[in-house]
């Protein structure tokens, strides 16, 4: 279960090797705090964060995990990076992550035949993704898997935009239009 009720938890993890789950993660941590949201990151059982310089993203072993949420009750969102770790019961929602190229889909089906029938239930988002939407329903029909979503390659140094549908989605960042009823708005995140 979820330790910090206030924040939401969300996962990543890679299901094609390297699909990029730590760079997702600090381009949404990015994102997300561009909009005013507070968030932290925190890896698990790996130092990749190190390399971004940001105080707000922590490399911690499984075991810190439960005391390190409990110390954030003034986040909104919390993204960890469960790669190589059994931590999904940490989140309350967990995103694998599929790098859509032929050589990696190749891999992941070399390895594990019926992992797509595996993943059902799950919310699978392509990353670096330059499929169409056909493709992409190709896919789909292909592989008997349903596609949450799809993020095409974004550059981590400038704001990512196209990231706001997908939190949008996600359900962690208002992105107010003023035709949903409610009052949208830029900052409809203060509420």
């Amino acid at each position: 279960g979820d330790i910090n009720q206030t924040a939401t938890v969300l996962g990543f993890k890679n299901l094609t090797d390297h699909a990029g789950a730590t760079s997702l993660i600090y381009m949404i941590k990015k994102q997300l705090e561009r909009h005013g949201v507070p968030v932290i990151a925190i890896e698990l059982n790996k130092r990749d964060f190190m390399y971004f310089n940001d105080k707000s993203m922590l490399s911690l072993s499984v075991e810190q995990l439960p005391a390190e949420l409990l110390k954030h009750k003034d986040v909104k969102v919390i993204l960890l990076d469960i790669n190589d770790t059994n931590s999904e019961e940490s989140c309350g929602d967990v995103f694998y992550l599929l790098e859509p190229s032929t050589i990696k889909l190749n891999k992941l089906l070399r390895r594990d035949r019926n992992v797509f029938q595996k993943m059902k239930a799950k919310k699978i988002v392509l990353n670096r993704s330059l499929l169409s939407s056909s493709d992409v329903a190709d896919l789909e029909y292909e592989a008997k898997a349903k596609i949450f979503y799809s993020l095409p390659p974004l550059n981590d140094r400038i704001n990512n935009n196209v990231l706001d549908d997908f939190l949008s989605t996600i359900g962690v960042l208002k992105v107010g239009s003023g035709s949903s009823g409610k009052s949208g708005g830029m900052f409809s995140f203060f509420k």
